[in-house]
């Protein structure tokens, strides 16, 4: 059976930001699998078979630094609250 882009992403995210996809997903109402899809389908689903693995490496790397930034941002409000 073939696996779908979001359960290979899922595999491979890092565990502090699954954690944050949770904390976002129970936010805003929404499951972490969606919330993948939606990354996947807007972020690497935009590549061609033309692409190389560093490419889609670099896309990666980027969604976990966004995912990064905003952890650090919903710490802040939870701590100003």
């Amino acid at each position: 059976m073939k696996n779908s882009k979001t359960e290979i992403i899922t595999a491979r995210v890092d565990p502090k930001i699954k954690e944050v996809l949770q904390y976002i997903a129970v936010q805003e109402g929404v499951s972490v699998n969606y919330l993948l899809n939606l990354m996947v389908n807007n972020q690497l689903s935009l590549m061609s078979s033309s692409d190389d693995i560093e490419d889609f490496k670099k896309r990666i790397a980027g969604l976990e630094l966004r995912l990064k930034i905003r952890k650090r941002m919903c710490e802040k409000l939870k701590n100003n609250k």
